[in-house]
């Protein structure tokens, strides 16, 4: 998976559209986003969680997501979205995947969710430049990152020192189970030999 384009709108100090290039070459494989302290390089990691899996990292929450310029600009019982737009490569294929959450301000200049959780919805763009939309539980078990190994891919740098530690080396070592599938044939050793002992003690009570 390449990431080639990060679209925030209204999505949390990020006012209006604010477009992050991430596209590399051959030359330049590498991106730095590069901000004092406070700037939004917290929020930006979040907005990857977001767009993929729905989530937002701590101490962001949903409710606060829509930017606080755009609240106090909109009117009485308007609508608005903030979301996140993530324009990627896979298998030589673009793709775009959008995650979003409706806003309203009511009668009182509440701002309110319209919905219990975030919206979201994913295309693929074809080489003639059409756009096709894709069913997203699909495309989420074929294509994305498992959400549970999310956490090795997108952290920050307090993270960093953890993984470098003795702890870090239990979580790495779980995940590389999980990829593996080996997490799963423990827990069902686990629940087999759980039931065998169950089996085993009405056996015992009827013979």
């Amino acid at each position: 998976m390449k990431f080639k384009k990060i679209i925030l709108k209204d999505f949390f100090r990020f006012y209006g559209k604010q477009e992050i290039d991430l596209s590399v070459d051959n030359n330049k494989t590498v991106v730095v986003l590069i901000g004092e302290n406070g700037r939004g390089k917290t929020t930006i990691l979040s907005a990857f969680n977001f767009v993929l899996y729905g989530k937002l990292l701590e101490p962001l929450i949903e409710d606060n997501m829509l930017n606080y310029k755009k609240r106090a600009e909109l009117g009485k019982n308007l609508s608005t979205e903030a979301s996140v737009e993530l324009l990627f490569e896979e298998a030589k294929t673009n793709y775009i995947m959008k995650r979003y959450i409706d806003f309203k301000k009511d009668e009182d200049g509440n701002i309110v969710k319209l919905s219990s959780k975030p919206k979201a919805c994913v295309y693929r763009v074809r080489e003639n430049g059409d756009i096709e939309e894709l069913d997203l539980k699909m495309f989420e078990n074929r294509i994305l990152i498992p959400e549970n190994l999310s956490s090795f891919f997108f952290f920050d740098g307090e993270r960093i020192n953890r993984l470098a530690k003795v702890d870090g080396k239990a979580e790495i070592k779980k995940a590389i189970l999980n990829i593996l599938g080996i997490s799963n044939i423990d827990n069902a050793k686990s629940d087999l030999s759980k039931v065998k002992k169950i089996l085993i003690n009405e056996s015992k009570k009827i013979f």
